[in-house]
């Protein structure tokens, strides 16, 4: 009962050995780096997938049902299971460094597969180029992805934005576009833009907020927390901010809200944010 919860993670660790040990024998052009980092974290953890058989079902080596049924006699009678597990926490101890360095080079793979699939199923991207905190943001038909029919549109503005418009003129749908242009640039290098070229931003957003009546916060509460998360990194040092606030305020009355808006969107600019 005290060592059974360690075994899923045991399991985890066979099953990560195994799949690397089927990666690494793969030939493919642009990851021999990755494939020989594989191959020499597997050495010392190889046999995790041998011993990993005799704890338990889990689904690493095993072949049929009948067999497991006989491992159950076996581990009952000699308690193998036991003798099996302290020798491969030992080993996991011992080779910490090499499983998590396979975690990481496998995680990288895995997550760069996912994005040269997602590359696969966009009309166009580009992978962005990025500028110095001077600069604004520069995008060249930028679409968003939910869309099935998107129209795209461009944006060239080094100086905080206000976009008005009609009723559903698409409005939120062209900030929500701005702000995933640069979440995506900055973590996965494809943004849905012919051109994407901006600094390095802190992004925040005020935007889709609601009331919560469980934690007794009005709309406006909301919004003013909201706003508040953004003028307090406005305050601390580091990369140049770019927020995306949507009809900031409207949880109060005109005059108040247009006095209260004109304020924080001033400080805002005054602190050089992309707003």
């Amino acid at each position: 009962a005290q060592i059974e919860p360690y075994y899923v993670s045991l399991s985890a660790m066979a099953h990560l050995v195994k799949a690397g040990a089927r990666v690494s024998s793969r030939t493919a052009p642009g990851i021999e780096t990755y494939l020989e980092k594989i191959r020499k974290e597997l050495e010392p953890v190889q046999s995790l997938t041998r011993d990993i058989t005799w704890i338990g079902n889990t689904n690493v080596g095993s072949s049929t049902d009948l067999l497991q049924l006989v491992m159950d006699y076996v581990r009952m009678s000699t308690h193998i299971d036991f003798l099996i597990f302290n020798r491969m926490v030992r080993k996991v101890i011992h080779n910490e460094d090499h499983i998590l360095g396979l975690i990481r080079t496998m995680g990288f793979l895995e997550a760069m597969i996912a994005v040269a699939s997602y590359r696969e199923t966009v009309p166009f991207y580009t992978e962005g180029e990025f500028v110095g905190d001077d600069w604004g943001i520069v995008i060249k038909n930028g679409y968003h992805p939910l869309i099935t029919e998107p129209v795209a549109n461009s944006l060239d503005e080094e100086k905080p934005l206000l976009i008005t418009g009609s009723n559903a003129s698409g409005k939120s749908t062209f900030l929500r576009m701005t702000a995933l242009c640069a979440l995506l640039a900055q973590t996965v290098a494809t943004v849905h833009a012919q051109q994407y070229r901006a600094p390095f931003f802190r992004i925040y957003s005020s935007m889709a907020l609601r009331d919560d009546i469980q934690s007794a916060e009005s709309y406006f509460i909301v919004e003013i927390r909201s706003m508040k998360r953004i003028l307090d990194a406005a305050q601390r040092p580091g990369a140049r901010i770019a927020c995306f606030v949507y009809e900031e305020l409207r949880g109060t009355n005109t005059v108040e809200r247009i006095a209260a808006s004109s304020q924080i969107l001033k400080t805002l600019s005054e602190k050089g944010v992309f707003v």
